[in-house]
């Protein structure tokens, strides 16, 4: 015989889904009613049984409104299925059960976008040259942590696909330096050598981005600083080792060596996402001059760096005994007939 006074535990819903798509806002939360349908008090709790859905309140008593929500923090993209359990004391059809499923989607569904391309030293730049290291700003280009290429050590190169993203300029991979959501480092493939445009697009987790082209260029040089705006003190070191900067000039007549990209290509052949060894140099095929405070500099060896990867390029000058004094002389590279952006700057006793 029931019980006319015993409550009875009754709810909305027994079931309820959301969909999230990785990097993207958070589903809107889902209301389930809990009320009584006997007699007496209803005294009722809810917990979850899953780590990201959520239940608030997690206990009331009589008809009140429960809660359900999901929390992205860990999840990768694919099904999930949980479930809010509710329990009221004295109800005899207590435990009720609510089903909940979860569709997690990759955050391919979202649209990858390239918005800018510009050099990575000088952080200018409108055209595209073999080696040059650039930078690539944009949304949804990687994951929402960045992260550092690598070597493959399979093939001693730098890695082209990074973390779920690929560059491509005129469909060749590029080797990735670092990635993120709304910026990429990469190297332009020595493939784009003797090109007159490029087509860069980036593909993430399977969605390739619409296409961004750029004229092409034999060089498009531009000066490492050591604050990597591409303005202020160059990255360079004087004869003695130091590092150049107004707490240390250089002498007038002596050697400086300073790093800059987009030379174009060398002798040997820049190799896409190789290291350069340092048993044989490899100099830039065009005819490279620097001026610093606008007095020419003798230009000693001008070629990929030794140690680093294909792209990186070094510059060993020695200083005109005429060169003005001074502790934010403008320097400028010229390769061929390419300018730099004059924005770096050396320190001259």
């Amino acid at each position: 015989m029931v019980n006319a006074a015993a409550p009875s535990l009754s709810l909305s819903v027994s079931k309820a889904a959301f969909s999230y798509t990785l990097g993207g806002s958070s589903p809107a939360t889902q209301a389930v009613t809990v009320s009584n349908a006997g007699g007496g008090t209803l005294n009722w709790s809810a917990a979850s049984g899953a780590s990201w859905l959520t239940v608030s309140p997690s206990s009331g008593t009589g008809s009140g409104m429960v809660t359900l929500g999901m929390s992205p923090s860990g999840l990768t993209a694919q099904t999930y299925t949980g479930a809010v359990t509710v329990t009221a004391a004295g109800a005899p059809n207590s435990p009720q059960t609510i089903s909940v499923t979860l569709t997690v989607n990759p955050a391919s569904a979202l649209p990858v976008v390239v918005s800018a391309v510009v050099n990575a030293a000088s952080w200018s730049g409108s055209t595209i040259a073999p080696g040059e290291l650039v930078v690539l700003g944009g949304t949804m280009l990687g994951p929402s942590t960045g992260v550092s290429g690598t070597v493959d050590p399979s093939t001693g190169k730098m890695v082209s696909q990074l973390a779920g993203t690929t560059v491509l300029f005129n469909g060749f991979a590029a080797p990735l330096l670092y990635t993120s959501a709304t910026q990429v480092n990469a190297i332009a493939p020595y493939e784009t050598t003797g090109c007159t445009q490029a087509t860069v697009q980036v593909q993430y987790q399977g969605t390739l981005s619409s296409s961004m082209t750029l004229p092409c260029a034999s060089a498009a040089p531009g000066i490492f600083t050591f604050n990597a705006s591409g303005a202020g003190p160059a990255a360079a070191a004087n004869q003695d080792g130091t590092f150049n900067g107004p707490a240390s000039p250089a002498a007038k007549g002596s050697y400086v060596t300073l790093y800059f990209t987009g030379g174009g290509q060398t002798n040997p052949a820049g190799v896409t996402g190789s290291i350069t060894g340092t048993s044989t140099l490899k100099w830039l095929t065009q005819t490279t001059t620097v001026t610093v405070g606008g007095t020419p500099a003798t230009v000693a060896f001008d070629g990929a760096a030794p140690t680093f990867v294909d792209g990186v390029l070094q510059l060993n000058i020695q200083l005109s005994p005429n060169t003005p004094t001074g502790s934010a002389l403008p320097v400028a590279v010229t390769v061929g007939n390419v300018p730099s952006p004059a924005t770096a700057t050396l320190a001259v006793q």
